[in-house]
């Protein structure tokens, strides 16, 4: 209503955006300072992604209410709803498993800038070429007469994967308690 010429796509990528900008202060985290973590007879990998779960699950909730609510208001189809949900979900993945290796890299640095600052640079690089595939499937597909909603599934895909590829180089952060 305040933009007449917002879609949703506009709505995912300023919450992306935000979400982006919010990233910085994940709660998992909380499990780093707590010593029963390292106790748990479990791998490293799966404790990140348990420790985790609930950052993810949030971000889903989010997604859901915040995609369901603006599809309605702006008179999305039912199916670009779901897919914008799913990439936001994505994107919140990426956020999260990129700050577990930037902890993990990062974890005796001293300077809580210099942390910051090459966790948001890590992620974007990260997070770049999902874009890039999105917007050229968004100028590709109409000339093969494929609808550009589709250029949503390389997107949430790359998106995903990258999330999961960076969970599982992340895998060593709850091996050194000295660490953090």
């Amino acid at each position: 209503y305040l933009i007449p010429s917002a879609s949703i796509t506009t709505v995912l990528f300023l919450s992306v955006y935000l979400l982006y900008l919010m990233s910085v202060q994940g709660r998992w985290a909380e499990e780093l300072g707590r010593h029963y973590i390292y106790l748990i007879p479990a791998s490293s990998q799966s404790k990140i992604f348990f420790s985790t779960l609930t950052e993810i699950i949030n971000d889903i909730i989010n997604a859901v209410f915040l995609f369901v609510i603006s599809g309605i208001l702006l008179g999305t189809n039912v199916v670009e709803i779901l897919l914008c949900a799913l990439a936001y979900a994505s994107y919140g993945a990426i956020l999260t498993y990129a700050d577990t290796f930037a902890r993990k890299i990062f974890g005796r640095v001293h300077s809580q800038y210099l942390k910051v600052f090459a966790k948001m640079g890590m992620t974007l690089v990260v997070v770049l070429p999902g874009l890039l595939a999105y917007f050229i499937a968004v100028y590709l597909l109409p000339l093969l007469d494929i609808p550009p909603i589709v250029a949503y599934i390389p997107l949430i895909l790359y998106n995903f994967i990258a999330a999961f590829g960076v969970l599982f180089i992340s895998r060593g952060l709850f091996e050194e308690l000295e660490m953090h």
